[in-house]
């Protein structure tokens, strides 16, 4: 029934689980999910996936598994190991190398044992889905640091199947025993965890039950900026004491003044030089000879007339320049087309949605999407599903259609679960079911391929038998952001093949990713239908 009690055992015990459920195979796992994937493996059990028989399993170390059927999500639960962990098989010692010399210390915070923090966990219920609180504080600043340890005690009583982990990744959601150790149960007293920080730079806190939405008040925990310690200014060096001054030197005496010399005698005026005699006087050069007079030149020949030169031909009259053309005159610019006013919508019947029924025989509606022309008239619902339905028993298929209006920008976050399956879609304006068109045994992918490229499928849960306890695959949840007074339409179905009818529709202000199911009353932004205000008389 997707509700099965917790098993506890301790570390060393012999196991005997008796399997009778033919067609489905019983397997222990690390890690909860359908298939074979994350089995324990090794010496330690026998006959996993056994689906009639009897599994024998030693636990040897401590912590939280799972045992799950390989195609039933709602066949499943939790078991707790408690106990010291049995130690490995010793190995032949190698030769021990040499030691390395050991680097100097460099200064006191390298010798400083790693901090250890303890916080008290309890869960609270809000907006429909579980979370983890840390001391009575939804918004405490959790940090992490590598290489520090941390305490989560869960011995609070609303604990109970709520083991928290710490993950470095957010998808896949990975607590990896190498940094945890486990002690008692969830719920009960004495129940921790102990988490050593691994190197990363951000972490995601999260139930192994019930996925990453438990941490929702702190996720994601961001590693703080480490900024060092400044180092200490050098002492300044000391000045130098200054040099004495040097004693000043005696000054010299003074060297006597020399004794004057004598004058010297004047010397003796030299005698006067005899004048010279007179030159002879030259002898008168003869005349030069007349030169011959020149003979007469000949008289040149008169130089022939130059010819007349040609009248200049008149020059052309210049062509008038043009006139330029006028300037164009400028485009009268267009007149601005007047705003269009916003379309204003009124919601008619609130908190309601318009469901519609097709109950036929054995035809497979999973996946597809029967005509319109099947259904009968609609009736008004305030919530999408929970179990039984007007229908009944097997092959019926549920539209549900209606509208959404808000007059301010806002995000909603939606999850889906279903037996056997559900698709919601959101698309901007007026679309109901009666308007789409589609054809008999259309595929779910016709409403964005072939008939509105705009719409969203927002989340789904295709190929589903059987509804599960928690919002597991990413496609079971998402969101949509609606722009402040415009109007959207709402279109989903649901199928039920074969078996109990199901359908869990979550609506929130915050992330359904892995929570719990939940099965939420429509807003007051959701309604039937809706009307626009009479235009004015003109």
């Amino acid at each position: 029934d997707g509700v099965n009690e917790p098993l506890a055992f301790v570390t060393g015990d012999t196991v005997n689980i008796n399997i009778n459920a033919v067609g489905y195979p019983l397997y222990i796992k690390t890690i909860f999910g359908d298939g074979s994937a994350n089995s324990i493996n090794g010496g330690t059990i026998t006959n996993q996936g056994t689906d009639n028989g009897t599994i024998i399993w030693k636990p040897n170390y401590a912590g939280t598994y799972y045992y799950d059927t390989s195609n039933n999500f709602e066949m499943s639960g939790i078991i707790y190991v408690t106990g010291k962990n049995e130690p490995e098989p010793e190995l032949e010692p190698e030769p021990e190398p040499e030691p390395e010399p050991e680097p100097e210390l460099e200064s006191k915070s390298e010798l400083e044992v790693n901090p250890t923090t303890t916080y008290n966990i309890t869960v609270t219920y809000s907006n429909g889905v579980n979370k983890f609180v840390i001391d009575n504080n939804p918004s405490f600043n959790l940090t992490f640091i590598e290489g520090h340890i941390y305490i989560f005690d869960q011995s609070d009583a609303t604990n109970n199947n709520h083991p928290l982990r710490i993950s470095s990744t957010s998808s896949p959601l990975y607590a990896n025993p190498s940094y945890f150790s486990v002690s008692g149960i969830p719920g009960q007293t004495g129940a921790s965890v102990t988490y050593t920080a691994e190197n990363s730079n951000v972490f995601y806190m999260f139930c192994s039950v019930h996925g990453y939405g438990m941490g929702g008040n702190y996720n994601p925990i961001i590693k703080p900026e480490i900024v060092p310690e400044p180092e200490p200014e050098p002492e300044p060096e000391p000045e130098p004491e200054p040099e004495p001054e040097p004693e000043p030197e005696p000054e010299p005496e003074p060297e006597p003044e020399p004794e004057p010399e004598p004058e010297p005698e004047p010397e003796p005026e030299p005698e006067p030089e005899p004048e010279p005699e007179p030159e002879p006087e030259p002898e008168p050069e003869p005349e030069p000879e007349p030169e011959p007079e020149p003979e007469p030149e000949p008289e040149p020949e008169p130089e022939p007339e130059p010819e007349p030169e040609p009248e200049p031909e008149p020059e052309p009259e210049p062509e008038p320049e043009p006139e330029p053309e006028p300037e164009p005159e400028p485009e009268p610019e267009p007149e601005s087309e007047p705003e269009q006013e916003q379309e204003i919508y009124f919601l008619v019947n609130t908190t309601k949605l318009n469901r519609y029924e097709y109950n036929y025989g054995s035809t497979n509606y999973t996946n597809k999407l029967p005509a319109w022309s099947n259904f009968g008239s609609g009736i008004s619902v305030s919530t999408g599903g929970g179990g039984g339905g007007e229908a009944g028993g097997d092959y019926f298929t549920y539209f549900f259609d209606g509208y959404i209006l808000y007059d301010t920008t806002t995000t909603k976050y939606f999850g889906i679960a279903s037996d056997d399956d559900s698709f919601l879609w959101i698309i901007k304006g007026d679309i109901k079911w009666s308007t789409t068109g589609h054809p008999n045994n259309a595929s779910y992918t016709w409403i964005e391929e072939e008939y509105i490229t705009d719409a969203s499928l927002v989340c789904d849960h295709r190929n589903a038998h059987g509804v599960g306890s928690f919002y597991s695959f990413a496609y079971q949840s998402g969101s949509y952001t609606f722009e402040a007074n415009t109007l959207y339409s709402i279109l989903f179905k649901v199928t039920e093949h074969k078996g109990n009818y199901g359908l869990y529709l979550g609506i929130s202000d915050s992330s359904l990713d892995g929570s719990g199911l939940m099965n939420s009353e429509f807003p007051t932004e959701f309604a039937q239908s809706y009307t626009s205000p009479p235009e004015p008389e003109s």
